[in-house]
């Protein structure tokens, strides 16, 4: 399962401009790399470093400071971890804020829709047919009931039940308790904003990357300064990917199963 902080470093990988490179030194708040190029002081600052390997693997930074005699790197605190000689990192300038790609991941979850995802969560009840939906399950689109409370479970499908506010309610009781109910619905992928956010595996990986880069572009084109050339190929390089990876790797989604309620 991809976390955020893994998703913006793939992304990073594919922006041009980016520096990659493998500390010398550093600690909870610095990186160090003696071998990285000249680049002026304050070149990164604003920008954001992507932690890529070791301890540290998967955590980005906003830079507040580069010296370029040192070729030092100050970030906030990663305390108690600490960057260390050998670990793999990127390096985006201040035109590719953290805030900025974020908000491009979130505008492709956005854009990629509700998919199909389940919940199994609920047990039945000889009591009752009237169970309180899991929080965030909602549109319901089949209910499955497993013939045995330990595997091989052998779901089967219910063909009476209904959907009633933040209700599921069962056309009978259930003649045995501890059977699991697994509930399909489809709803979209909640907003990601930290590192350890993670990213459902029931969608593509790589298309949520290229399509968050095509949308990261289009917020950079945006801006009154416009995109140069290299900004733009990259903008159509992404849009290609996105559109194929939609075509190739489409949403899960489910149609409604029939039910036969009989209430």
């Amino acid at each position: 399962m991809a976390t955020l902080g893994n998703l913006l470093a793939q992304i990073a990988k594919l922006i041009p401009g980016s520096h990659q490179g493998t500390a010398t030194g550093g600690g909870a708040t610095t990186l160090i790399d003696t071998s990285m190029p000249a680049f002026i002081d304050d070149h990164w600052n604003s920008g954001t470093l992507f932690l890529t390997s070791g301890t540290v693997a998967d955590k980005t930074a906003v830079v507040s400071d580069f010296v370029s005699t040192t070729r030092t790197v100050t970030i906030p605190t990663l305390s108690p971890l600490a960057v260390a000689a050998g670990i793999n990192y990127i390096l985006l300038n201040s035109n590719y804020a953290r805030a900025e790609m974020v908000g491009a991941v979130n505008s492709a979850l956005t854009e990629i829709g509700p998919y199909l995802q389940n919940n199994d969560t609920l047990d039945t009840s000889t009591t009752t047919a009237v169970y309180t939906l899991p929080a965030g399950v909602t549109k319901v689109k089949r209910v499955d009931i497993a013939a045995n409370t330990t595997e091989p479970y052998e779901f089967t499908p219910s063909l009476d039940w209904r959907e009633v506010g933040a209700y599921l309610e069962l056309g009978t009781i259930p003649d045995t308790a501890g059977l699991t109910i697994r509930v399909w619905y489809e709803q979209p992928h909640a907003a990601v904003s930290a590192d350890t956010d993670t990213i459902d595996t029931d969608l593509d990986t790589a298309r949520v990357i290229w399509s968050a880069a095509y949308h990261l572009a289009l917020r950079l084109a945006s801006r009154p300064e416009g995109a140069d050339d290299k900004l733009m190929d990259f903008m159509k390089m992404a849009q290609v990917q996105t559109q194929r990876f939609s075509v190739e790797r489409p949403t899960p989604r489910m149609s409604r199963t029939p039910i036969y309620p009989r209430w």
